[in-house]
């Protein structure tokens, strides 16, 4: 059975219409692209159960802002971004980036011995990327000294975020809440663009088609999980109560995160890229430095109450750590690679709204400058220009 997001097209497709004006520069990997040979290429990878309009949004207007020149090509670099269902395992989808890079961006390359790459990712995309990198390196298909790899709040060693009956209530409510906001957002653009009657309509008639709205794209409409609601919420949480939180299971992507996976047993315990860097936070809700509204606080609440269920660090004798950015903790953020410690109390969807955000947009306006005069191989390291 293949696992899909249901709400995946839908998030896609309402913050790019969101987001138009960043389309220009920041276009999908998997699209057809105009770019000839440049020095640098920069793909971006989401995180679980996002987009990386989600994910980046922050940043790439930091980048745009600095940049100033059209195009998604213009210059010394290329853009993109890695769409991805993250419902699929973690393998499929590192699998999937290194088709398309060698598809996509090899022929512009020199087979990967001239370009720099750079996989820039958030949260479990960190371990998207790590595989990926492994892989390109491994196969031979990009060079280990032309490639970079930034990873913030990802998961190196599982997290167990997902280990309590509290994480799936923020789930739901989360989904729940996505349904209803990515809908109206993209009810909101389409009508500005095609009229509200053209919009209802195309609503009222995929709400008729059976198999439409829970197929392989979400559809347009906000009312498509009647039978998430009925056949799957109730169902699920049925037995959460009955044989307690290690029932839960999630969709393959999803497990692989976890503390206990296959996955993280698996995976190589030191990244095959020299230039690796990694990124981690804590973060005190009741400070609220980040100045989230009410809900938000709400959820976060939940969600560190979560941590206090699920995650006992060996160290303390039984008390929940409080060393996390909410969804991953500190150790497990930097376990890998030249680690950070950001000591600014972001949590986990905060990095790119902060200095970490700003370090990393200076620091790809350094390259693309370098970039731009050949002198790429002659560039600071991201620690010594950040």
């Amino acid at each position: 059975m293949t696992h899909r997001d249901p709400l995946f097209a839908l998030r896609r497709s309402a913050r790019n219409l969101q987001n138009a004006e960043l389309l220009i520069r920041f276009g999908e990997l998997s699209a057809k692209l105009t770019a000839q040979s440049k020095p640098l290429y920069v793909v971006f990878v989401h995180g679980g159960l996002s987009c990386c309009f989600d994910a980046f949004a922050d940043l790439f207007r930091r980048i745009e802002s600095n940049l100033r020149t059209p195009g998604p090509d213009a210059g010394a670099a290329v853009f993109l971004r890695f769409e991805h269902d993250t419902y699929h395992p973690i393998s499929v989808n590192a699998e999937r980036l290194c088709e398309l890079v060698k598809d996509k961006l090899l022929q512009y390359s020199g087979a990967g011995q001239e370009a720099e790459l750079l996989l820039i990712a958030h949260s479990r995309g960190g371990l998207v990327a790590r595989l990926a990198s492994d892989i390109l390196i491994d196969r031979g298909l990009w060079s280990k000294d032309r490639l970079e790899v930034f990873t913030y709040g990802s998961p190196h060693r599982g997290t167990p975020f997902f280990e309590s009956e509290v994480t799936l209530a923020v789930d739901y409510l989360i989904r729940f809440a996505g349904i209803l906001g990515y809908g109206l957002l993209r009810f909101l653009y389409r009508s500005l663009r095609n009229g509200p009657a053209s919009e209802i309509r195309s609503h009222v008639r995929a709400w008729l088609r059976p198999g439409v709205l829970l197929g392989n794209t979400a559809g347009p409409s906000v009312l498509g999980y009647r039978l998430l609601a009925l056949n799957f919420l109730l169902r699920r949480t049925t037995s959460m109560r009955t044989q307690g939180p290690s029932i839960l299971r999630w969709p393959p992507g999803i497990e692989d995160v976890r503390e206990s996976s296959d996955f993280i047993r698996r995976l190589s315990p030191v990244p095959l890229c020299p230039r690796f860097w990694t990124f981690g936070s804590t973060y005190d809700v009741r400070a609220n430095s980040q100045k989230l509204d009410i809900l938000s606080m709400h959820v976060l609440k939940m969600i560190q109450r979560t941590f206090a269920l699920g995650s006992v660090p060996r160290s303390t004798a039984g008390h929940p750590t409080e060393q996390n950015d909410l969804v991953v903790t500190l150790e497990s953020a930097t376990a890998v690679g030249k680690a950070f410690h950001i000591r600014e109390n972001l949590w986990h969807c905060g990095y790119f709204k902060a200095a970490p955000g700003e370090k990393l947009a200076r620091y790809l306006q350094i390259l693309v400058a370098a970039g731009s005069g050949g002198e790429l191989s002659h560039r600071p390291a991201f620690d010594e220009a950040a």
